[in-house]
């Protein structure tokens, strides 16, 4: 799987969402934050690309499962550490 390519195609589409929200008369400014936020995570993964350590969780260091990449290709935690992270927000909420 050629990683960079798919974080630029992804990056590439939410652009053009992004795009398209700007040029709406009224823009959905909730939708326009979560694609900002998720341009950024893009950008963030292209980075760790950069860096040699893509695929890799941020918290344990163990590699992120390909399926999840696929899925994901931002994402920057394993399921495991994306799960426990969640039950800790769960108990704080």
């Amino acid at each position: 799987m050629n990683h960079r390519r798919r974080l630029e195609r992804e990056l590439g589409t939410v652009l053009g969402e992004l795009k398209r929200i700007d040029s709406e008369a009224t823009p959905d400014l909730p939708d326009r934050s979560m694609l900002l936020a998720r341009m950024e995570r893009l950008h963030d993964a292209l980075d760790r690309l950069e860096d040699g350590v893509y695929g890799l969780c941020l918290h344990c260091g163990q590699t992120i499962q390909t399926g999840r990449l696929k899925s994901r290709p931002e994402t920057e935690t394993c399921v495991a550490c994306d799960q426990r992270a969640a039950s800790v927000r769960r108990r704080i909420a």
